[in-house]
């Protein structure tokens, strides 16, 4: 949806629709639905002892389209910033359910603070992030 403002109806619908891929080592993928819960992704947490988790990327900020060297160099240094207070960063994509937009390198997050994830996010440009804890859905967390 380039160029949408945060929180209108359409990008509201297409974060929901996107279906939010982990890719965990010797397993198979993790896919995150906003609204429900992962028996899969509540046993990786509990494996890595950790309680909270978020769904992010550097791509894309502001629902504009970039060149790929530079949602490339821009997830970098998101990555460099998330290892220094997570328990796991896990490779990811958010896969849109159509194909009007690319699927996005993503990563997914355990043991970081919803709070600190939606402030990195905002540093990135993102409308939003999903988010949640060991027994509970994935949310749509809106950072502005």
């Amino acid at each position: 949806m380039p160029g949408a403002p945060a929180r209108a109806p359409a990008l509201e619908r297409a974060y929901r629709a996107t279906t939010y891929r982990a890719f965990v080592p010797g397993s198979s993928p993790i896919d995150l639905l906003v609204g429900q819960r992962s028996p899969a992704l509540d046993r990786l947490l509990a494996r890595a002892g950790a309680r909270e988790w978020a769904f992010m990327t550097a791509w894309n900020p502001a629902s504009r389209s970039l060149p790929r060297w530079n949602n490339a160099q821009r997830q970098r240094r998101l990555l460099c910033l998330l290892y220094g207070g997570a328990v796991l960063v896990l490779p990811g994509a958010g896969i849109p359910p159509g194909q009007d937009w690319l699927p996005e390198a993503s990563f997914l997050v355990l043991g970081i603070p919803q709070g600190r994830a939606a402030r990195l996010a905002r540093l990135f440009g993102q409308h939003a992030i999903v988010a949640g804890r060991r027994g509970g859905p994935a949310d749509l967390i809106w950072t502005s």
